[in-house]
């Protein structure tokens, strides 16, 4: 095999009170494309989808490449990558999660190096740290995750009638920078709140139980922190609401938001792009819904049939 193309979706973790722990794969997708080449270059083309092409080295795919090379100790040359994205990374959208992912399914896929889901998973977690991103954007669906001597998981499928509007704005957040304004102390009544929400949100999201979901979306112990960087929170919320949304959460830490819906998803995107426009704020906003399936190899042959760079 010679060429093949990795489709990766966009996660969103936490869904409020779930920190670390809760994550969702939507329908919108980070695409890759490999392909054997002559010679022993490496070479890596970062793309954004929307906006002008960057022909930059993307080095989470460039460090993931890398660690597998020395976890099975065999090297990777003559090897072309381009990943694109769907939007800017740093958005809270799993960019980082996806980039990992692609790259050690591409890579075990292009090589038959035959590692197993478990493996992969098992990587991407030494390389990402965390694995609420990485679980939905192997898996698919909603997971739930626990860590200890290794990734303890469960996934169960979004309810079919559960709509997704996605809000994105046009600056960018740092992921440490975010958990660096959460409190080195949390109150026990602070953690039970969270936990109860944390433990049933699954089951609301599966079963449709659209009006508990709509309490279970509260969070104290990582929002309220994190809300100083997005303009007007409240009002988005309450706004979003008043038009039909069950909830509205950070999309990990941030700057996106994600909109939970049954229906009126078109007005409840208008309000929220209305809203931050107000606060000099644009957004782009994606109507969208639960992925189920994970990372997909989409497309492979033996020999491109076709002379268009990829």
């Amino acid at each position: 095999m010679n060429y093949l193309e990795v489709k990766v979706p966009v996660t969103s973790a936490n869904l409020g009170p779930g920190y670390d722990t809760l994550g969702m794969a939507l329908q919108i997708y980070y695409r890759f494309k490999f392909e054997k080449i002559d010679g022993e270059i490496l070479e890596i083309n970062l793309k954004i989808s929307g906006d002008k092409n960057y022909d930059l080295q993307d080095d989470l795919i460039k460090r993931t490449l890398n660690y597998l090379e020395n976890k099975i100790d065999r090297g990777f040359k003559g090897l072309k990558i381009t990943e694109e994205l769907p939007f800017l990374a740093g958005k809270g959208l799993g960019s980082s999660a996806a980039a990992i992912i692609g790259t050690l399914v591409g890579l075990n896929s292009l090589y038959e190096l035959g590692l197993s889901q478990g493996d992969i998973l098992s990587m991407a977690y030494e390389i990402e740290g965390h694995p609420d991103n990485i679980t939905p954007a192997l898996f698919g669906g909603l997971n739930i995750t626990a860590v200890g001597d290794r990734i303890y998981r469960e996934k169960l499928h979004p309810h079919p009638d559960l709509s997704l509007i996605l809000a994105v704005p046009d600056y960018m957040a740092n992921t440490e920078e975010q958990r660096r304004l959460l409190p080195s102390r949390i109150k026990m009544k602070d953690i039970t709140y969270n936990q109860s929400r944390t433990a049933l949100l699954p089951f609301a999201l599966a079963s449709g139980n659209w009006e508990m979901l709509q309490e279970l979306l509260n969070d104290r112990i990582h929002q309220p922190y994190r809300l100083a960087e997005t303009p007007a929170w409240n009002q988005l919320v309450d706004q979003a609401k008043a038009e039909g949304a069950i909830g509205v959460v950070l999309s990990g830490a941030g700057p996106s938001i994600l909109a939970f819906a049954r229906d009126r998803e078109e007005e409840i995107a208008e309000t929220i792009r209305k809203v931050w426009l107000e606060y000099g704020v644009k957004a782009k906003t994606v109507i969208t819904g639960a992925d189920i399936l994970g990372a997909q190899v989409t497309n492979f042959n033996s020999k491109r049939e076709d002379n268009d760079e990829c």
